[in-house]
């Protein structure tokens, strides 16, 4: 947080692949007081905007349980299409739930 300095979670770029690009995203806001509050949209958009201007990455990708539905939609606000989902893969509290994933592509490829 930019008042006081408090790290609630982070946001990285993992894999890069810079031959093809490409890069993977992935956000967490571990402490739960600041779900729901924008903050991993933000962080994200900063992020891509750095890959984008920068890194002169072209696509950008992230995987995501299909139980999310907040950051789903919050993936879906920032540009964000599912490309794929891989029906019940992904076990948490012993429940089987699809892995989606999806994709940005950059509108300005240079």
């Amino acid at each position: 947080m930019k008042d006081n300095d408090l790290s609630i979670g982070t946001v990285k770029f993992e894999p890069i692949d810079l031959d093809s690009r490409r890069a993977r995203i992935a956000v967490m806001i571990g402490d739960k007081t600041f779900w729901g509050q924008g903050f991993a949209g933000e962080a994200m958009e900063l992020l891509m905007k750095y890959g984008f201007d920068k890194l002169r990455l072209t696509e950008i990708d992230l995987g995501v349980i299909d139980k999310n539905e907040a950051a789903i939609r919050t993936y879906h606000k920032l540009g964000f299409q599912e490309i794929k989902r891989d029906l019940k893969v992904v076990e948490y509290d012993g429940i089987l739930y699809d892995q989606v994933w999806m994709e940005f592509k950059c509108p300005l490829v240079v």
